[in-house]
């Protein structure tokens, strides 16, 4: 089904007919995304019928729809317009214990208790506002320096036995962290950043999933990594550009076959603003980017560190270090705000690692190319799922050849 008819040009009858063939449709889809899409598309119509007919009068003959799904949303629309006909459709349609039965009865009695309240919790969402000073301070600040290689060996030796401390310290790896900083004029094409829009090679194909355009999540400029640590693991110049599907960064899928990419691009002159063949329904939050070298541990519940069966005080003692490590410089009222995002080094795993990512290190050893958090621009929030993390992964051979493509992609939340 088309969806990128401009509705203003169409007739009442028209309108109809896309109302009711998209709520038809919408039932078929089990992307998320895609059936937010088709939503919108629903109550695009419907504002459109209203603006032409304020009573909604032409909607109200698909109460007798044939299909209850459609009287359902034909019903809702009356909310604002016609509150005592909206109850009574609701309450005719709750007297069938169907799926369509079970969200009428909850909406009509959810707006009961709000009126009951003197409030209407069925307005549209309104947005939480700008991050309070303690949440923005990542974006306001460049990023302190890192805790260094011979801190946490004297903090090894003070708090750990001597057997463990030698074995924690062989794990250590060198990372790089993405500090989001809040953009200060116009960021150069080129320059490394989360969010906003892409530029890309002239003949390039925005990436899709179920026909919804993959999020651009962001771009790393490779000369802008030059001297930090672990960059030699990167080629000298280009751009790698990330993307990945809404279901996949908001937790509504686990399969991630065709749901994320990645790109490098080395003809940097040759970029132009890409866009994608439909409108995006919404666009990551733009941040510039500053970069901060680090020593990384292994994640507490990681293979490497749970095959140590140490006792609780060396457990502890670690757990606390990583702390140290991580929030190294951070005032401590901010910490629950701080994305870790970082390029190498180890995943910081929300859940645990997964049997797949365990079973490819195994094989093929498997490196952190890329992990985000949730972030933000000192004016809105970029979060993925409910507090989770993106991360992607490449096999030791890919890495070594440059192959960005073929990397592995995992979302985990809380």
């Amino acid at each position: 089904m088309s969806t990128a008819t401009d509705l203003s040009a169409l007739t009442v009858s028209e309108l109809l007919q896309v109302f009711v063939e998209t709520i038809l449709f919408r039932r078929t889809i089990t992307h998320v995304g895609r059936s937010n899409r088709l939503t919108d598309r629903i109550w695009g119509a419907a504002r459109e019928l209203e603006t032409r007919d304020p009573a909604l009068n032409c909607l109200r003959g698909l109460l007798q729809h044939p299909d209850r799904e459609v009287r359902y949303g034909a019903a809702v629309q009356f909310k604002n317009v016609d509150r005592a006909f909206f109850k009574q459709a609701l309450a005719d349609l709750a007297k069938v214990t169907d799926a369509v039965g079970r969200d009428a009865g909850d909406f009509l009695r959810n707006v009961i208790r709000d009126e009951r309240a003197g409030k209407d919790s069925y307005e549209p969402a309104i947005d939480l506002g700008v991050p309070s000073a303690e949440d923005a301070w990542q974006s306001r600040n460049p990023p302190p320096k890192a805790m260094s290689l011979a801190q946490i060996r004297r903090q090894l030796a003070c708090t750990m036995s001597p057997e463990f401390a030698g074995r924690v310290q062989g794990l250590a790896r060198p990372a790089i962290g993405l500090w989001p900083q809040r953009p200060r004029g116009e960021l150069s094409v080129m320059a490394s950043r989360l969010g906003g829009m892409p530029h890309a090679p002239p003949d390039w194909s925005w990436p899709t999933c179920e026909t919804e355009p993959l999020f651009f999540l962001g771009q790393i400029n490779c000369a802008e990594l030059r001297g930090l640590p672990a960059a030699e693991k990167l080629p000298p110049s280009g751009l790698l550009a990330f993307f990945a599907d809404h279901d996949a960064v908001n937790g509504c899928t686990s399969a991630y076959e065709g749901a994320f990419a990645v790109y490098y691009w080395t003809d940097l002159d040759r970029l132009v603003p890409a866009k994608p063949s439909v409108e995006l329904q919404e666009t990551i939050p733009l941040c510039a980017l500053a970069f901060r070298p680090m020593i990384d541990l292994p994640d507490p519940t990681s293979r490497p560190i749970a095959g140590f069966n140490w006792g609780r005080d060396d457990g502890l003692a670690y757990h606390d270090l990583r702390e140290a490590i991580r929030n190294h410089g951070i005032p401590e009222q901010s910490w629950d705000s701080i994305s870790y995002a970082k390029l190498f080094g180890w995943p910081d795993w929300v859940q645990y690692e997964s049997e797949q990512m365990a079973e490819l290190d195994k094989q093929h050893g498997l490196n952190l190319l890329l992990q985000l958090d949730n972030f933000t621009d000192g004016a809105k929030w970029a979060e993925w799922g409910d507090g989770g993390s993106l991360y992607f992964l490449i096999r030791d051979a890919d890495l070594a050849a440059w192959r960005f493509d073929h990397c592995e992609f995992e979302m985990q939340g809380t």
